[in-house]
Order: structure tokens, then C-alpha cells, then sequence
């Protein structure tokens, strides 16, 4: 009997529908993300500044503290002398310098700008996600609200110095979204310019913003966007993907350039052998720092010193990264394109960061998650999103679902959010407070990393800034105990012997820094203090001609050395030179007014003399020496009435010996 084929009826897949949460005005949303990350970050608003960058990058930083045409075009130059603290980032720079016009040196405007910043990246953070997950709004808030309060972001909001991070990635997300915009107007090219020209305010903020044309291309996958050829070539008329991957190499060699300046890269000293591991170790614990971020520290060293045998388990890392990639490759391939997205975005924006090319001595760093964890927290929110509304878009495969019931999920992902959201918002609350001061900082960091030199340096130099030489220098010796070859630590010992006056001691101590390692403009500088208080002039100027050759825009170098040419050796041509440098630099530094005034009054430069002290009188006029320098110049100019009044203030303010010319400029009015 001839068999019938049964057929089989095969149900259509349909799409996924159900029952969404209830949508959530998006204004009331961005409120609400705005209020909590400001409640969580506005203890830093109390916090003062650390003597980690902060004095480079704004407490000395005479380019934000006179600011100019010639300072600004100064910060914008890319091939300077010198760059600041090893880096390119005019844009920050630009940023300090507008927060200290406002604020001055009050540390309260630059953390309410930084939390201002991060509180509008926030709100970034939720709109790119929005229109990147079409209709999940869920995924949105989850991502953004992790992105707020997550304790690894801590310190890119409360370091002041750290403004590069949260503005970087400003400009990131805006050229992100703009981007966006062109793939939903049908490729309207004016958003392409937009994309390019925050590109370029992402990288004039700090060079890591170099991985952005590569995430561009992602979002062109995620898009499915089907001729790749076409989208890439499309954009070259425009100058765009062209022109980013050229300035993404230009400002990836300039950081290493700018790096190298300062010998930052030879910190540590890995072997190429060792790279991949360190590298991939790094990956690790900013994987395991997500969900679990205890810890925390404001340095991360090697877990090993130069010379010494890597950790076993350091082997081991590399099969995460292996397995990272399978994971990669498997998304890919199954066309999950949101975990493949978050995943590829995570790995995209963390990969210059890790430690396959060594610089610095810090293994890994809490800053450096601040962009990259919102791929990781894109996939968190968006799996979230589907659990609570197992809903579908059009933007979304179905690939990409997840099937079978998943409401029996939403307990445990709801403890999940929960106690995540919370202890987030704990650690970080807990972790601000350890930025409140110098001293707080680096105590933490000697409890988590025993001996670690940078600490013992800094809170060396904390001490001696409030003039507690004793602890000062015990600190120094303290940490030259582990660190015997370190010139911060010999500098500062002999810095804290300077001022208790022993001069011999402290050379002692700087020529020994010499000879352990001797390239450094400080050691020199304060070489040439030591020989100026012991009255060896021509070592002193040796010294600050040394000091000079190794950082060449050392204004008190020049100030010293000026001062030393016109007091000790009559050289008043020398000591002008030096003066103009410092005024040049920093055109209203009153000593270098006064001296450049005595100098010039000592050469007859009579009306110079006038105008320079002039400007002294009006930057410091509460200063007898300024008036006295004044008086002795409009005497010399034979305007003696000039010459009595400004003698007479530079008295009342407490200058002694005026008596006698007083009387003499009296005399030859009559």
C-alpha cells in the first residue's frame, strides 16, 4: 500500500509582542537621571584638590592663570617644547582656563563643571541608546543609570584634573548621535560634517577618542547596512571616515610623542614577551571590576617589579581574551547584533588602554572604563528591557530574542538591577570621600599597595606645601626605603633640608640624585637654591643652565638666574633676557616686573624702568618694594614730586632707609 506523506504544518514565526511597561515621558526620564547623578556626586562638590595633576593642570599652570591669545594659541600648538603632564588635550586646557576666570583657584566651580558634564554625558548616554534600541526605553535608563553611578566612575568625575575624560567622551557621544542622525535622515550628508567636527573637539580633549571611526563602522553593521563597500567609500567625497582615520593615527602617534616627551613609557618595564599577558590581564579586571568594584584605589600597580617573574595566574588571562573573541565571533556569526555591539564597543574603546603597549606604571586604572562600560552596560539594559517587556522593534532581529517564557527571569534580573543600582550608589558614595585631599588619596593608596613610591612622593610633597618639613622628610625617607633611586624622594628630602636651612646637607642629597638619576630639571633647580643660599653663584648658574636644558620654559629658572646676573654679577643685558622670558610667559609675575625694573633702572633704561614697574604697582599695590623700586626710577627721571608721593606710600607700607632720599628728592624740588 503506497504510504501517504504526511505534511507537517509549520506555524509562521510571528513576532513577539506583548505587553510593554508603560512608557515613561522622556523629559520626566532625563530628569530623573539628571537629579540622580547630581544627588550621587554632590559630596565631591566639597572636596579640595590633589597633588596628583591638579597643580600642573591648574593650581601652576600659568596658561590658564593669564589667559590669552598667545596662552591659547600655546595650548593649541601640537609640537610644543613641552606638552602638559605627557598629553595634547588643548580643549581641556581650554576648559580649566574658562573654569578659572570664573571660579579662580576655588576648587568647588571645577567639580560642579565636571559633575555638570557627567550628569549631561548621562543624559547622552540615555538619548544614544534610545535611538540605537529603537523602543526600548528600558535598556536606556538601565544603561544611563549605570553609567551614572557605577564606582569605577567615580574618579573621572571627582579628580578635577581628570576633565579630559568627561568632556572627550561629550564630544564622543555628540558625534555618535549625529551620526545616528544620518543613518535615520537616509544619509543626509550635513550630519557627516557634525560627526567629523565633534570628532575632532573628542580628540583635541584627550587622544583616546582615536577609536571612534572604528565604532562608526559598527553602528553601520548594527544598522544593516547591506554594500559595506558602499558605505565606506560613500563617506570619501565628505572627507570623513578619510580624514578621521588619518587624525586617529596623527593624534595616536601624537600621544605616544607626547608620552615619550616625558619619558611616561619607560615607568615600567615590560618585555615584549610579557605584553600580551599584561594586556589581557588588564581586560580581566575591567570585566570583573563591572560587577565587582571593591578595591578601588587611585593607582593600580604591577602586581611584579622590573626584574622580578610575572604572576602565574597572569598566564591565564589570555584565555579570557581568547574567549572574549570566541564570543565576539559567535555574536557575529548568529547575527546577535546588540550583544555583539555592546561587546565589539566595549573591546573597541578599552583596547588602547590595556597594557599590550606599556606606558605609565599603573597596570590598569579606574578612569579608563569611563566610555568603554557603556557598550557592557548597553547589553545589561538591553537584556533587561527584554525580560521585563519581551517586547520586539523594527530595528531589532529577531535573531537577536531570546525565546521561551521569560517571565519566571524577572524576579531575579529585578535583584539583580536592584542590588546593583544600590551598591553602586554605596560604593560611590563611599569612594568620594577619598578624594577630599591629598593626604585621604594617598593613605588609601599605602593601605591597598604597602610601599608604593608615587604615594610616599606625593604625600611628601602635601606636607611640605603646608610646612611640616619634619613629616615631610620623614615621609621622603620612608619611601626611599623602598624606592632608594627615586629623585622625587631625594628631591623632596633635600627640599624639607633647604628649609631648615641646611644648605650642605641637601646638596649632599642632590648630588647624590645626580648620580642615581640625574636627567630631571628639579634636581637641578633646586641644586642651583641650595649653591644661591651658600653664595656659590657660579654653580647656582650652572645649575639653572642645567635646569633649563631639560625643561626649557622653567620660569623660576630664569627668574633665579635673572636675579643672580643682576645683583652678583652686574650683568643687567643677561638678567633682562631672563626677565622678558618669565614676563613673556607669564606677562603679570610681579617679581619678575620688579627685578626687570631695578635692571633696567640700573642701566639708565629710564622710562622702560617707569613702565615696567607701572604694571608691578598695579598687579601687587600693597607691595613696598614695588613702590620704592618706583620711587628710586621716577627720581632718576627727575619727576621728584612722583618720586616723594610713591617714596611716601612704599613707607607707609613698612619700607625702611627712605629717610635720606626723601629728604635729597625734597630738596631738589625746591
Amino acid at each position: 500500500m503506497k504510504k501517504v506523506k504526511t505534511v507537517k504544518t509549520v506555524k509562521k514565526k510571528s513576532k513577539k509582542t506583548s505587553k510593554h511597561l508603560p512608557v515613561i515621558n522622556p523629559f520626566i526620564a532625563m530628569g530623573v537621571l539628571a537629579a540622580i547623578t547630581m544627588v550621587t556626586f554632590s559630596p565631591s562638590l566639597s572636596n579640595d584638590f590633589v597633588n596628583w595633576d591638579d597643580p600642573s593642570y591648574i593650581l601652576n599652570n600659568a596658561r590658564i592663570q593669564n589667559f590669552s591669545l598667545k596662552n591659547l594659541i600655546m595650548m593649541f600648538n601640537p609640537f610644543p617644547q613641552s606638552y602638559l603632564v605627557s598629553n595634547y588635550h588643548p580643549l581641556t586646557e581650554l576648559s580649566l582656563a574658562l573654569d578659572h576666570m570664573v571660579y579662580g583657584v576655588k576648587p568647588f566651580g571645577f567639580h560642579l563643571t565636571n559633575m555638570i558634564i557627567h550628569t549631561i554625558n548621562t543624559i547622552l548616554v540615555y538619548l544614544l541608546v534610545t535611538k540605537l534600541l529603537k523602543g526600548f526605553q528600558i535598556a536606556a535608563i538601565i544603561t544611563a543609570l549605570f553609567f551614572a553611578i557605577h564606582p569605577m566612575h567615580v574618579e573621572s568625575v571627582v579628580w578635577a584634573s581628570e576633565r579630559k575624560d568627561v568632556l572627550h567622551v561629550f564630544f564622543y557621544l555628540l558625534a555618535m548621535l549625529q551620526y545616528l542622525r544620518y543613518l535615520d535622515s537616509g544619509q543626509l550628508k550635513k550630519y557627516l560634517w557634525y560627526t567629523l567636527a565633534f570628532f575632532v573637539c573628542s580628540l583635541l580633549s584627550k587622544a583616546q577618542a582615536v577609536t571612534l571611526p572604528i565604532v562608526l563602522l559598527l553602528m553601520d553593521y548594527f544598522y544593516k547596512r547591506e554594500n559595506r563597500k558602499s558605505y565606506v567609500l560613500e563617506k570619501a567625497p565628505f572627507l570623513m571616515l578619510f580624514l578621521a582615520f588619518m587624525l586617529s593615527l596623527a593624534f595616536g602617534l601624537l600621544a605616544i610623542w607626547a608620552q615619550k616627551s616625558t619619558q611616561a613609557d619607560s615607568l615600567v618595564s615590560i618585555s615584549l614577551a610579557q605584553r600580551p599577558f599584561t594586556g589581557s590581564m588588564s581586560l580581566v579586571i575591567y570585566l570583573q571590576k563591572l560587577f565587582v568594584p571593591t578595591g578601588l584605589c587611585a593607582l593600580h600597580p604591577y602586581a611584579f617589579k622590573p626584574g622580578e617573574a610575572m604572576p602565574t595566574y597572569f598566564y591565564g588571562a589570555i584565555f579570557v581574551l581568547l574567549g572574549y573573541l570566541f564570543l565576539l565571533y559567535k555574536t557575529f556569526v548568529d547575527n546577535k547584533r546588540v550583544l555583539f555591539f555592546g561587546l565589539a564597543f566595549f573591546l573597541i574603546t578599552i583596547l588602547p588602554v590595556l597594557q599590550f603597549l606599556t606606558i605609565g606604571e599603573a597596570q590598569w586604572a579606574e578612569r579608563y572604563s569611563y566610555l568603554p562600560y557603556i557598550g557592557l552596560f548597553l547589553v545589561i539594559g538591553y537584556y533587561a528591557d527584554l525580560v521585563f517587556q519581551k517586547g520586539t522593534t523594527e530595528q531589532i532581529s529577531e535573531e537577536d530574542l531570546p525565546s521561551g517564557n521569560m517571565d519566571k527571569f524577572k524576579i531575579p534580573v529585578m535583584a539583580f538591577l536592584a542590588v546593583g543600582l544600590l551598591g553602586s550608589v554605596i560604593l560611590s558614595w563611599n569612594r568620594i570621600p577619598y578624594w577630599e585631599n591629598s593626604p585621604k588619596l594617598w593613605e588609601d593608596v599605602l593601605d591597598k599597595y604597602p610601599g608604593e613610591k608615587l604615594a610616599y612622593v606625593n604625600l611628601s610633597h602635601f606636607y611640605s606645601e603646608v610646612k611640616e618639613w619634619d613629616k615631610s622628610q620623614s615621609y621622603a625617607e620612608e619611601g626611599l626605603k623602598f624606592a632608594p633611586n627615586h629623585y622625587k624622594l631625594l628631591v623632596n628630602k633635600a627640599f624639607c633640608m633647604m628649609k631648615k636651612k641646611q644648605h650642605k646637607q641637601a646638596v649632599e642629597v642632590l648630588l647624590d640624585a645626580v648620580e642615581r638619576d640625574g636627567e630631571h630639571y628639579e634636581i637641578h633647580f633646586n641644586l642651583g637654591i641650595c649653591y644661591d643660599n651658600l653664595k656659590d653663584y657660579d654653580k647656582a648658574l650652572a645649575s639653572y643652565k642645567k635646569t633649563l636644558e631639560y625643561e626649557p620654559n622653567h620660569i623660576q629658572a630664569f627668574l633665579q638666574r635673572g636675579v643672580i646676573y643682576s645683583n652678583q654679577k652686574n650683568d643687567q643685558q643677561a638678567a633682562i633676557k631672563d626677565f622678558e622670558r618669565v614676563i613673556e610667559y607669564a606677562p603679570t609675575h610681579k617679581d619678575a616686573l620688579m627685578n626687570m625694573a631695578v635692571a633696567l633702572y640700573k642701566t639708565a633704561q629710564t622710562d622702560k624702568a617707569i613702565a615696567t614697574i607701572d604694571k608691578a604697582v598695579k598687579v601687587a599695590p600693597n607691595d613696598a618694594k614695588a613702590w620704592y623700586i618706583s620711587a628710586l626710577a621716577n627720581a632718576q627721571k627727575k619727576n621728584y614730586q612722583k618720586a616723594i608721593s610713591d617714596g611716601n606710600r612704599a613707607k607707609t607700607l613698612g619700607q625702611t632707609g627712605l629717610d635720606a632720599s626723601l629728604q635729597q628728592w625734597k630738596q631738589a624740588l625746591k
